[in-house]
Protein backbone atom coordinates (compact mmCIF):
# COMPACT_ATOMS: atom_id res chain seq x y z
CA UNK A 1 0.00 0.00 0.00
CA UNK A 2 1.06 3.58 -0.60
CA UNK A 3 1.75 5.96 2.23
CA UNK A 4 2.46 9.64 2.56
CA UNK A 5 5.97 9.48 1.08
CA UNK A 6 4.62 10.46 -2.32
CA UNK A 7 3.40 13.84 -1.12
CA UNK A 8 6.97 15.18 -1.23
CA UNK A 9 6.76 15.06 -5.02
CA UNK A 10 3.49 16.93 -5.49
CA UNK A 11 3.91 19.76 -7.99
CA UNK A 12 1.44 22.60 -7.58
CA UNK A 13 0.83 25.70 -9.65
CA UNK A 14 3.87 27.94 -9.62
CA UNK A 15 3.19 30.70 -7.11
CA UNK A 16 3.73 34.33 -8.12
CA UNK A 17 6.50 36.32 -6.51
CA UNK A 18 3.98 37.89 -4.15
CA UNK A 19 3.38 34.50 -2.54
CA UNK A 20 6.95 33.23 -2.34
CA UNK A 21 8.56 32.96 1.07
CA UNK A 22 11.09 35.68 1.59
CA UNK A 23 10.11 37.54 -1.58
CA UNK A 24 7.36 39.69 -0.03
CA UNK A 25 8.35 43.28 0.81
CA UNK A 26 7.72 44.65 4.26
CA UNK A 27 4.01 44.26 4.98
CA UNK A 28 2.29 47.51 6.00
CA UNK A 29 -0.03 47.55 8.98
CA UNK A 30 -3.70 46.88 8.33
CA UNK A 31 -4.67 50.18 9.92
CA UNK A 32 -2.37 52.19 7.62
CA UNK A 33 -3.49 50.26 4.51
CA UNK A 34 -7.19 50.77 5.31
CA UNK A 35 -6.61 54.46 6.07
CA UNK A 36 -4.74 54.92 2.77
CA UNK A 37 -7.56 53.15 0.91
CA UNK A 38 -10.22 55.36 2.48
CA UNK A 39 -8.28 58.58 1.79
CA UNK A 40 -7.53 57.66 -1.82
CA UNK A 41 -11.21 56.94 -2.46
CA UNK A 42 -12.26 60.22 -0.88
CA UNK A 43 -9.80 62.04 -3.16
CA UNK A 44 -10.82 59.85 -6.14
CA UNK A 45 -7.13 59.02 -6.52
CA UNK A 46 -7.29 55.72 -8.42
CA UNK A 47 -3.52 55.20 -8.48
CA UNK A 48 -3.43 55.64 -4.71
CA UNK A 49 -6.47 53.37 -4.40
CA UNK A 50 -4.85 50.51 -6.29
CA UNK A 51 -1.63 50.85 -4.28
CA UNK A 52 -3.65 50.75 -1.04
CA UNK A 53 -5.58 47.69 -2.22
CA UNK A 54 -2.35 45.90 -3.07
CA UNK A 55 -0.96 46.77 0.37
CA UNK A 56 -4.14 45.51 2.02
CA UNK A 57 -3.87 42.30 -0.01
CA UNK A 58 -0.37 41.75 1.42
CA UNK A 59 -1.74 42.29 4.93
CA UNK A 60 -4.50 39.75 4.40
CA UNK A 61 -2.04 37.22 2.95
CA UNK A 62 0.22 37.69 5.96
CA UNK A 63 -2.79 37.03 8.20
CA UNK A 64 -3.81 33.97 6.15
CA UNK A 65 -7.16 35.48 5.11
CA UNK A 66 -7.37 34.14 1.57
CA UNK A 67 -10.99 35.14 0.92
CA UNK A 68 -10.23 38.77 1.77
CA UNK A 69 -7.03 38.69 -0.29
CA UNK A 70 -8.95 37.37 -3.31
CA UNK A 71 -11.50 40.15 -2.84
CA UNK A 72 -8.67 42.74 -2.68
CA UNK A 73 -7.14 41.42 -5.89
CA UNK A 74 -10.46 41.54 -7.75
CA UNK A 75 -11.14 45.08 -6.51
CA UNK A 76 -7.67 46.14 -7.63
CA UNK A 77 -8.32 44.57 -11.03
CA UNK A 78 -11.48 46.64 -11.35
CA UNK A 79 -9.57 49.84 -10.56
CA UNK A 80 -6.96 48.94 -13.18
CA UNK A 81 -9.81 48.61 -15.70
CA UNK A 82 -10.91 52.16 -14.86
CA UNK A 83 -7.31 53.30 -15.33
CA UNK A 84 -7.08 51.57 -18.70
CA UNK A 85 -4.17 49.46 -17.41
CA UNK A 86 -4.79 45.99 -18.84
CA UNK A 87 -1.49 44.55 -17.65
CA UNK A 88 -2.32 45.55 -14.07
CA UNK A 89 -5.81 44.08 -14.46
CA UNK A 90 -4.40 40.76 -15.72
CA UNK A 91 -1.83 40.62 -12.92
CA UNK A 92 -4.48 41.00 -10.23
CA UNK A 93 -6.95 38.57 -11.82
CA UNK A 94 -4.17 36.02 -12.22
CA UNK A 95 -3.19 36.46 -8.59
CA UNK A 96 -6.84 36.04 -7.55
CA UNK A 97 -7.00 32.78 -9.54
CA UNK A 98 -3.88 31.42 -7.86
CA UNK A 99 -5.14 32.37 -4.42
CA UNK A 100 -8.47 30.69 -5.18
CA UNK A 101 -6.58 27.53 -6.15
CA UNK A 102 -4.73 27.67 -2.85
CA UNK A 103 -8.00 28.18 -1.01
CA UNK A 104 -9.31 24.83 -2.27
CA UNK A 105 -12.69 23.44 -3.28
CA UNK A 106 -14.92 24.60 -4.86
CA UNK A 107 -12.61 25.65 -7.69
CA UNK A 108 -15.12 27.42 -9.93
CA UNK A 109 -13.92 30.78 -8.55
CA UNK A 110 -10.34 29.93 -9.61
CA UNK A 111 -11.57 29.01 -13.09
CA UNK A 112 -13.59 32.24 -13.40
CA UNK A 113 -10.65 34.43 -12.34
CA UNK A 114 -8.19 32.62 -14.62
CA UNK A 115 -10.58 32.84 -17.58
CA UNK A 116 -11.10 36.55 -16.92
CA UNK A 117 -7.33 37.06 -16.79
CA UNK A 118 -6.88 35.19 -20.07
CA UNK A 119 -9.71 37.10 -21.73
CA UNK A 120 -8.29 40.50 -20.70
CA UNK A 121 -4.79 39.42 -21.69
CA UNK A 122 -5.94 38.51 -25.21
CA UNK A 123 -6.79 42.19 -25.79
CA UNK A 124 -3.37 43.41 -24.67
CA UNK A 125 -0.67 43.73 -27.30
CA UNK A 126 1.95 44.32 -24.60
CA UNK A 127 1.49 40.94 -22.89
CA UNK A 128 4.73 38.97 -22.98
CA UNK A 129 4.82 35.34 -24.07
CA UNK A 130 5.93 34.31 -20.59
CA UNK A 131 3.00 36.11 -18.95
CA UNK A 132 0.57 34.50 -21.40
CA UNK A 133 2.02 31.07 -20.64
CA UNK A 134 1.77 31.61 -16.87
CA UNK A 135 -1.90 32.57 -17.11
CA UNK A 136 -2.64 29.55 -19.32
CA UNK A 137 -0.86 27.27 -16.85
CA UNK A 138 -2.98 28.60 -13.99
CA UNK A 139 -6.10 28.22 -16.12
CA UNK A 140 -5.12 24.61 -16.83
CA UNK A 141 -4.52 23.91 -13.13
CA UNK A 142 -7.87 25.48 -12.22
CA UNK A 143 -9.76 23.45 -14.84
CA UNK A 144 -8.09 20.23 -13.69
CA UNK A 145 -8.87 20.96 -10.03
CA UNK A 146 -12.46 21.65 -11.08
CA UNK A 147 -12.72 18.26 -12.83
CA UNK A 148 -12.54 19.55 -16.43
CA UNK A 149 -9.59 17.54 -17.74
CA UNK A 150 -10.22 18.25 -21.44
CA UNK A 151 -10.26 22.00 -20.87
CA UNK A 152 -7.15 21.67 -18.71
CA UNK A 153 -5.38 19.79 -21.50
CA UNK A 154 -6.35 22.42 -24.09
CA UNK A 155 -5.01 25.29 -21.96
CA UNK A 156 -1.76 23.49 -21.14
CA UNK A 157 -1.24 22.47 -24.77
CA UNK A 158 -1.68 26.08 -25.89
CA UNK A 159 0.85 27.19 -23.26
CA UNK A 160 3.39 24.70 -24.57
CA UNK A 161 2.76 25.78 -28.18
CA UNK A 162 3.54 29.38 -27.24
CA UNK A 163 6.84 28.28 -25.69
CA UNK A 164 7.80 26.17 -28.68
CA UNK A 165 6.92 28.91 -31.17
CA UNK A 166 9.52 31.24 -29.63
CA UNK A 167 12.50 28.85 -29.55
CA UNK A 168 13.72 30.84 -26.56
CA UNK A 169 15.88 29.05 -23.99
CA UNK A 170 14.52 31.42 -21.33
CA UNK A 171 11.14 29.71 -21.78
CA UNK A 172 12.47 26.19 -21.09
CA UNK A 173 11.11 26.16 -17.56
CA UNK A 174 7.74 27.49 -18.70
CA UNK A 175 7.56 24.72 -21.29
CA UNK A 176 8.47 22.12 -18.66
CA UNK A 177 5.68 23.30 -16.34
CA UNK A 178 3.25 23.27 -19.27
CA UNK A 179 4.23 19.66 -19.92
CA UNK A 180 3.45 18.85 -16.29
CA UNK A 181 0.00 20.33 -16.73
CA UNK A 182 -0.43 18.23 -19.88
CA UNK A 183 0.69 15.13 -17.99
CA UNK A 184 -1.78 15.74 -15.17
CA UNK A 185 -4.65 16.24 -17.61
CA UNK A 186 -3.77 13.15 -19.65
CA UNK A 187 -3.54 11.04 -16.50
CA UNK A 188 -6.98 12.28 -15.43
CA UNK A 189 -8.31 11.36 -18.88
CA UNK A 190 -6.87 7.84 -18.45
CA UNK A 191 -4.13 8.08 -21.10
CA UNK A 192 -1.18 6.98 -18.97
CA UNK A 193 1.14 6.60 -21.95
CA UNK A 194 0.62 10.22 -23.00
CA UNK A 195 0.92 11.35 -19.38
CA UNK A 196 4.21 9.48 -18.98
CA UNK A 197 5.58 10.87 -22.24
CA UNK A 198 4.79 14.46 -21.21
CA UNK A 199 6.28 13.96 -17.74
CA UNK A 200 9.47 12.43 -19.19
CA UNK A 201 9.84 15.40 -21.55
CA UNK A 202 9.35 17.79 -18.61
CA UNK A 203 12.06 15.96 -16.67
CA UNK A 204 14.53 16.43 -19.53
CA UNK A 205 13.72 20.14 -19.82
CA UNK A 206 14.15 20.74 -16.06
CA UNK A 207 17.51 18.97 -16.27
CA UNK A 208 18.52 21.12 -19.24
CA UNK A 209 17.33 24.25 -17.44
CA UNK A 210 19.32 23.30 -14.33
CA UNK A 211 16.54 22.94 -11.75
CA UNK A 212 17.37 19.76 -9.80
CA UNK A 213 14.49 20.10 -7.33
CA UNK A 214 11.94 20.29 -10.12
CA UNK A 215 13.70 17.46 -11.97
CA UNK A 216 13.51 15.26 -8.88
CA UNK A 217 9.85 16.14 -8.40
CA UNK A 218 9.05 15.05 -11.93
CA UNK A 219 10.99 11.81 -11.39
CA UNK A 220 8.57 11.11 -8.54
CA UNK A 221 5.65 11.78 -10.87
CA UNK A 222 7.15 9.43 -13.45
CA UNK A 223 7.51 6.78 -10.74
CA UNK A 224 3.83 7.03 -9.83
CA UNK A 225 2.76 6.90 -13.47
CA UNK A 226 4.94 3.85 -14.06
CA UNK A 227 3.40 2.23 -11.02
CA UNK A 228 -0.07 2.87 -12.40
CA UNK A 229 1.08 1.23 -15.65
CA UNK A 230 2.27 -1.76 -13.56
CA UNK A 231 5.87 -1.15 -14.65
CA UNK A 232 7.21 -1.50 -11.13
CA UNK A 233 10.82 -1.84 -12.20
CA UNK A 234 10.56 1.43 -14.15
CA UNK A 235 8.85 3.07 -11.17
CA UNK A 236 11.63 2.01 -8.81
CA UNK A 237 14.28 3.30 -11.22
CA UNK A 238 12.53 6.68 -11.46
CA UNK A 239 12.27 6.97 -7.66
CA UNK A 240 15.95 6.05 -7.31
CA UNK A 241 16.82 8.71 -9.90
CA UNK A 242 14.92 11.28 -7.85
CA UNK A 243 16.87 10.30 -4.76
CA UNK A 244 20.21 10.51 -6.64
CA UNK A 245 19.38 14.04 -7.84
CA UNK A 246 18.24 15.16 -4.40
CA UNK A 247 21.42 13.95 -2.70
CA UNK A 248 23.22 16.74 -4.54
CA UNK A 249 20.86 19.45 -3.26
CA UNK A 250 20.94 19.01 0.51
CA UNK A 251 17.13 18.77 0.59
CA UNK A 252 17.02 16.05 3.25
CA UNK A 253 13.23 15.87 3.67
CA UNK A 254 12.74 15.41 -0.06
CA UNK A 255 15.50 12.83 -0.15
CA UNK A 256 13.70 10.84 2.55
CA UNK A 257 10.54 11.14 0.47
CA UNK A 258 12.34 9.70 -2.55
CA UNK A 259 13.62 6.80 -0.46
CA UNK A 260 10.12 6.12 0.84
CA UNK A 261 8.65 6.15 -2.65
CA UNK A 262 11.37 3.79 -3.87
CA UNK A 263 10.78 1.49 -0.90
CA UNK A 264 7.01 1.45 -1.50
CA UNK A 265 7.38 0.58 -5.16
CA UNK A 266 10.06 -2.01 -4.45
CA UNK A 267 7.76 -3.72 -1.95
CA UNK A 268 5.05 -3.94 -4.63
CA UNK A 269 7.64 -5.29 -7.05
CA UNK A 270 8.63 -7.99 -4.56
CA UNK A 271 4.99 -8.99 -4.12
CA UNK A 272 4.56 -9.19 -7.90
CA UNK A 273 7.74 -11.23 -8.28
CA UNK A 274 6.51 -13.75 -5.74
CA UNK A 275 3.41 -14.46 -7.85
CA UNK A 276 3.25 -16.47 -11.08
CA UNK A 277 2.88 -14.14 -14.02
CA UNK A 278 4.25 -11.15 -12.09
CA UNK A 279 6.69 -10.30 -14.87
CA UNK A 280 10.28 -11.23 -15.62
CA UNK A 281 11.79 -8.07 -14.13
CA UNK A 282 9.81 -8.45 -10.89
CA UNK A 283 10.73 -12.12 -10.68
CA UNK A 284 14.41 -11.28 -11.13
CA UNK A 285 14.18 -8.63 -8.42
CA UNK A 286 12.44 -11.08 -6.07
CA UNK A 287 14.93 -13.88 -6.67
CA UNK A 288 17.92 -11.55 -6.47
CA UNK A 289 18.71 -9.09 -3.70
CA UNK A 290 15.34 -7.33 -3.80
CA UNK A 291 14.36 -8.07 -0.22
CA UNK A 292 17.71 -6.85 1.10
CA UNK A 293 17.43 -3.67 -0.98
CA UNK A 294 13.94 -2.91 0.32
CA UNK A 295 15.07 -3.33 3.92
CA UNK A 296 18.18 -1.21 3.35
CA UNK A 297 16.15 1.63 1.80
CA UNK A 298 13.66 1.62 4.66
CA UNK A 299 16.37 1.61 7.34
CA UNK A 300 18.15 4.48 5.61
CA UNK A 301 14.90 6.45 5.43
CA UNK A 302 14.38 5.98 9.18
CA UNK A 303 17.97 7.00 9.87
CA UNK A 304 17.75 10.15 7.73
CA UNK A 305 14.34 11.13 9.11
CA UNK A 306 15.82 11.19 12.63
CA UNK A 307 17.81 14.23 11.52
CA UNK A 308 14.57 16.08 10.80
CA UNK A 309 12.03 17.48 13.22
CA UNK A 310 8.92 16.06 11.56
CA UNK A 311 7.25 13.34 13.61
CA UNK A 312 4.96 12.45 10.72
CA UNK A 313 7.82 11.79 8.30
CA UNK A 314 9.59 9.63 10.86
CA UNK A 315 6.39 7.62 11.36
CA UNK A 316 5.99 7.10 7.62
CA UNK A 317 9.61 5.97 7.40
CA UNK A 318 8.93 3.43 10.16
CA UNK A 319 5.86 2.30 8.24
CA UNK A 320 8.10 1.64 5.23
CA UNK A 321 10.41 -0.33 7.52
CA UNK A 322 7.47 -2.43 8.76
CA UNK A 323 6.54 -3.13 5.14
CA UNK A 324 10.14 -4.17 4.44
CA UNK A 325 10.05 -6.54 7.41
CA UNK A 326 6.92 -8.18 5.98
CA UNK A 327 8.75 -8.63 2.67
CA UNK A 328 11.53 -10.37 4.59
CA UNK A 329 9.15 -12.65 6.50
CA UNK A 330 9.54 -10.85 9.84
CA UNK A 331 5.80 -10.75 10.49
CA UNK A 332 5.79 -10.51 14.29
CA UNK A 333 8.33 -7.68 14.28
CA UNK A 334 6.32 -5.85 11.64
CA UNK A 335 3.06 -6.23 13.57
CA UNK A 336 4.69 -4.95 16.77
CA UNK A 337 6.02 -1.92 14.90
CA UNK A 338 2.59 -1.20 13.43
CA UNK A 339 0.86 -1.36 16.81
CA UNK A 340 3.33 1.25 18.11
CA UNK A 341 2.96 3.38 14.99
CA UNK A 342 -0.81 3.62 14.61
CA UNK A 343 -1.42 5.96 17.58
CA UNK A 344 1.34 8.25 16.29
CA UNK A 345 -0.18 8.38 12.81
CA UNK A 346 -3.61 9.05 14.28
CA UNK A 347 -2.22 11.90 16.40
CA UNK A 348 -0.58 13.35 13.27
CA UNK A 349 -3.96 13.31 11.54
CA UNK A 350 -2.54 11.41 8.58
CA UNK A 351 -5.51 9.30 7.56
CA UNK A 352 -3.87 8.01 4.40
CA UNK A 353 -0.89 6.68 6.35
CA UNK A 354 -3.26 5.20 8.95
CA UNK A 355 -5.01 3.41 6.09
CA UNK A 356 -1.69 2.14 4.75
CA UNK A 357 -0.74 0.81 8.20
CA UNK A 358 -4.08 -0.97 8.62
CA UNK A 359 -3.82 -2.45 5.13
CA UNK A 360 -0.39 -3.80 6.00
CA UNK A 361 -1.87 -5.33 9.15
CA UNK A 362 -4.50 -7.00 6.99
CA UNK A 363 -1.80 -8.38 4.69
CA UNK A 364 0.07 -9.75 7.70
CA UNK A 365 -3.12 -11.44 8.88
CA UNK A 366 -3.33 -13.27 5.55
CA UNK A 367 0.30 -14.34 5.68
CA UNK A 368 -0.17 -15.49 9.29
CA UNK A 369 -3.17 -17.61 8.36
CA UNK A 370 -5.64 -15.51 10.39
CA UNK A 371 -7.32 -13.32 7.75
CA UNK A 372 -8.80 -10.12 9.21
CA UNK A 373 -11.43 -8.60 6.90
CA UNK A 374 -12.42 -5.94 9.45
CA UNK A 375 -9.03 -4.23 9.52
CA UNK A 376 -8.90 -4.22 5.71
CA UNK A 377 -12.29 -2.48 5.66
CA UNK A 378 -11.00 0.05 8.18
CA UNK A 379 -8.08 0.72 5.83
CA UNK A 380 -10.48 1.32 2.94
CA UNK A 381 -12.53 3.74 5.06
CA UNK A 382 -9.37 5.67 5.94
CA UNK A 383 -8.38 5.96 2.29
CA UNK A 384 -11.84 7.22 1.34
CA UNK A 385 -11.90 9.76 4.18
CA UNK A 386 -8.41 10.96 3.23
CA UNK A 387 -9.31 11.35 -0.44
CA UNK A 388 -6.45 9.01 -1.30
CA UNK A 389 -5.55 8.24 -4.93
CA UNK A 390 -7.47 5.45 -6.69
CA UNK A 391 -4.41 3.19 -6.43
CA UNK A 392 -4.75 3.02 -2.64
CA UNK A 393 -8.47 2.26 -2.59
CA UNK A 394 -8.02 -0.33 -5.35
CA UNK A 395 -5.42 -2.18 -3.26
CA UNK A 396 -7.74 -2.19 -0.24
CA UNK A 397 -10.75 -3.34 -2.26
CA UNK A 398 -8.72 -6.11 -3.89
CA UNK A 399 -7.51 -7.40 -0.52
CA UNK A 400 -11.02 -7.26 0.98
CA UNK A 401 -12.36 -9.32 -1.92
CA UNK A 402 -9.57 -11.87 -1.48
CA UNK A 403 -10.13 -12.06 2.28
CA UNK A 404 -13.87 -12.55 1.86
CA UNK A 405 -13.30 -15.25 -0.72
CA UNK A 406 -10.84 -17.01 1.59
CA UNK A 407 -13.27 -16.84 4.49
CA UNK A 408 -16.14 -18.17 2.35
CA UNK A 409 -14.11 -21.10 1.05
CA UNK A 410 -12.95 -22.07 4.55
CA UNK A 411 -16.41 -21.86 6.17
CA UNK A 412 -17.96 -25.23 7.10
CA UNK A 413 -20.67 -26.32 4.72
CA UNK A 414 -24.14 -27.08 6.03
CA UNK A 415 -25.24 -30.73 5.92
CA UNK A 416 -27.88 -31.48 3.27
CA UNK A 417 -31.42 -31.61 4.62
CA UNK A 418 -32.90 -35.05 5.17
CA UNK A 419 -35.61 -36.22 2.80
CA UNK A 420 -39.12 -35.90 4.17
Amino acid sequence: ASSGGERWFTLTAMAPAELSNGAVPAVPSQELAEKALQESREKQDQRGEVRALEDLLKVHLEQGYLSQAIHDAKEAAAVYVALGDTLGQVKQLHLAAQLALRQGSPFDKAVACAEAARSAQSTCADASIEDQVLVLQTLSAAHLANGAAKEALAAASRARELCQDQEDEELLRCEAVSLLRISGAQAKLGDLEAALSAASDAQELFREYGDPLAEAGVCGLVARLQRERQDLSGARLAADTARAVLRQTGELAREVGALLLSSQVASLELAAGAQPGGGAAAREFYEGKGRNKVMAKAKEAVSLSKRLAGENLMAIARLAQARAKVSNGLLEEAMTELKDLLPVLVDCGDLRAVGAAKLLQANISVLSGTPDVAVAKEALDCFKDAGAPPHDTALAQSLIARLQQTRASSAPRAAPAADA
